[in-house]
């Protein structure tokens, strides 16, 4: 099996779309699209499979949660909760009168959640074996794959997730692979910013930094293979 997925706000709409051209392209290729990583996906499962996951710049799965939360129509956003006196998360947000207070407010909600369990199973996959179901040591890194979302802005890290996916699961086309990163990668699926660029340096703080570094683990940047600030 493969398992193609990303996190909340870490790319989920891209690596779906370029996968899904794929399979419209060449319709035998099958594969499992996970969107929620943390229920249900582990290692267990991986063993036995080819996996590719995207990932996104701590900083920025913030900022992207925290204007998305405002607009989006999902239900579970729009639910009331006891713990927001009977609002819902996205009027809880969106009635937050300062940016900071929204970011740092994102920072130690959903996005806490995400950036969490990105680092959790980075990090197990990258430093450490695991044991499979016959309790052999099993190292996972043959298995599994981390793109970044921002490997989609430019033409030559295109070409580098194409030489990444194809490396990784050989059966896929490199041609067709490439035409599919290529056209979905020149767009931005993203209501609420445009850019290819990065917005945290933008609105974070000295305050919210901070806040991040207690928040986080502190290897979370070397982990995930990002520089921080």
């Amino acid at each position: 099996m493969i398992y193609i997925g990303a996190w909340h706000k870490t790319g989920i709409n891209i690596i779906k779309k370029v996968f899904r051209m794929y399979k419209e392209k060449v319709p035998e290729f099958d594969f499992k699209f996970k969107d929620k990583l943390e229920q249900g996906f582990n290692h267990h499962i991986i063993e036995n499979a080819k996996a590719v996951l995207c990932i996104r710049n701590p900083y920025e799965t913030i900022m992207s949660g925290m204007r998305y939360h405002q607009i989006t129509k999902e239900k579970w956003y729009k639910r009331p909760q006891e713990e927001y006196n009977g609002l819902s998360y996205q009027e809880h947000i969106c009635n937050i009168n300062s940016i900071e207070e929204k970011i740092l407010f994102e920072m130690k909600n959903t996005a806490f959640l995400t950036i969490n369990a990105m680092y959790n199973l980075i990090k197990d996959c990258t430093e450490y074996e695991i044991y499979s179901k016959t309790n052999i040591p099993y190292n996972i890194n043959k298995n599994i794959i981390f793109l970044k979302i921002e490997q989609f802005w430019t033409q030559q890290e295109r070409i580098n997730i194409v030489n990444n996916i194809t490396s990784h699961i050989p059966i896929i086309d490199k041609t067709i692979m490439t035409d599919c990163i290529e056209i979905c990668g020149r767009k931005k699926y993203n209501k609420t910013h445009l850019g290819f660029n990065y917005t945290y340096q933008d609105y974070f703080t000295d305050s919210l930094y901070e806040e991040f570094d207690n928040l986080f683990p502190s290897d979370v940047f070397d982990v995930l293979g990002y520089l921080r600030k």
